[in-house]
């Protein structure tokens, strides 16, 4: 009687820290890679942002400079 209470005991407390350390595992496992894709998205969306920006202020650029030889010529010719 005693022996089977101190194995169901150990068994108990065996399945406990089991579980324990199972759920433990796969929480920080779960988290690194929540981790892991958030800084990736978050550094694809700050590239995307950067080289949207980029090629914005390029075609302003463009643009203006386009346009202001354009009246320079219009002017100058007319």
């Amino acid at each position: 009687m005693i022996v089977n209470d101190c194995k169901r005991y150990y068994y108990y407390y065996y399945y406990y820290y089991y579980y324990y350390y199972y759920y433990y595992y796969y929480y920080y496992y779960y988290y690194y890679y929540y981790n892991y894709y958030y800084y990736y998205y978050f550094y694809y969306f700050y590239y995307f942002y950067y080289y949207y920006y980029y090629y914005y202020y390029y075609y302003y650029y463009y643009y203006y400079y386009y346009y202001y030889y354009y009246n320079y010529y219009y002017y100058y010719y007319d």
